[in-house]
């Protein structure tokens, strides 16, 4: 019996040449833009674009267009992986802040719930 729970305990131990970093999920990012198209609930078509720096610097511009016109609203934010959790983005804002979460990113898709909404980006 101790024999079985030395070699379980073996088994499941911490290896570090396997150490999870967020490495990959940081370069998927932050290597290009991410843009979300959506109809807020006024029925207004927007453009949302953001983009992560591997400095922890972000931005996010949003465009809205009205019928014979186009409003754009930038804000300029900080960021980081949430606790060191690579499905966890915490975002500052000067006067708040967000989190994106249950993040999945690949090459062509970042989506997740960021505020609370659920949101599906693709390259930019």
């Amino acid at each position: 019996m101790v024999f079985l729970f030395t070699v379980v305990c073996g088994f499941t131990g911490c290896d570090p040449d396997n150490y999870y970093d967020g490495e990959e999920e940081t370069y998927l990012l932050c290597r290009q833009g991410w843009v979300f198209y959506f109809t807020t609930m006024e029925g207004i078509e927007c453009e949302q674009t953001i983009w992560f720096n591997r400095n922890g610097s972000g931005e996010e511009r949003f465009v809205y267009f009205y019928p014979g016109r186009t409003v754009t609203d930038e804000f300029r934010f900080f960021w980081s992986w949430d606790l060191d959790y690579y499905d966890v983005i915490y975002m500052e804002y000067p006067d708040f802040f967000i989190y994106f979460d249950k993040i999945r990113i690949s090459e062509t898709r970042l989506n997740g719930y960021l505020d609370q909404e659920w949101v599906e980006f693709i390259p930019y």
